[in-house]
């Protein structure tokens, strides 16, 4: 395993939330769904893709994840994708995105992207903004992935955020996003497009510069 937390947005699946281990195991077509052991010969993964402009890194479920989905699946249950829509970046990062405003930002997550209709849009986050704080608790890019995750969808929690544009003096307002599911928003999207005959959105992300950026 040479790498830990690669998320499916970033191996281009953005209708999905998991978290993938990289490795340099040769995966060739077929071995999909196969089991990757260690020296143990214990299952610590399960291969799922390739790298198909790189050679030899390949992609695995966690075995830990895996047997959380069996475990829902047997029981007849959905297994469900929390997120509130946005792609993000740690703001160590942000004059990557943002130029010289990215030195005005505070120590927080800058979001770079909103996804339309989403709960971060509902509850009026927009790109520029960055997230000091959940539930009073300052968390990084990868933490806050992490809290949306395991955030049953329906739950709701307070978000501090600095507004760069906000007309009040500090800056900083509390809101409440309730965690959507994204598979329900994704059929959502495309039934609304479909009455409209254009495409649904998308959840490309933002400009090529942006190091790295996370999608919750």
């Amino acid at each position: 395993i040479s790498n830990v937390h690669r998320t499916s947005a970033e191996l281009g699946i953005t209708e999905r939330r998991v978290d993938f281990v990289q490795t340099d195991c040769a995966i060739n077509p077929g071995n999909s769904g196969g089991p990757l052991v260690n020296e143990f010969s214990e299952v610590v993964a399960l291969n799922t893709a390739i790298r198909a402009d790189a050679e030899g890194i390949g992609f695995a479920i966690p075995i830990n994840t895996v047997k959380r989905v069996v475990g829902i699946l047997a029981a007849g249950a959905k297994v469900p994708h929390p997120f509130i829509g946005i792609r993000m970046v740690d703001n160590f990062t942000a004059n990557s995105a943002f130029g010289e405003r990215g030195l005005e930002l505070p120590i927080g997550t800058v979001i770079v992207d909103v996804l339309e209709n989403s709960p971060a849009a509902l509850a009026g986050l927009t790109e520029g903004d960055v997230i000091i704080a959940i539930d009073g608790v300052v968390m990084t890019g990868a933490q806050i992935l992490e809290h949306v995750k395991v955030t049953p969808p329906g739950d709701s929690y307070e978000v501090t955020v600095f507004s760069p544009s906000a007309k009040d003096p500090h800056k900083h307002r509390r809101v409440m996003i309730r965690v959507g599911d994204l598979a329900d928003h994704k059929t959502r999207s495309q039934d609304s497009s479909a009455d409209r005959n254009v495409s649904p959105p998308g959840v490309g992300v933002r400009p090529p510069t942006i190091p790295r950026t996370r999608g919750a």
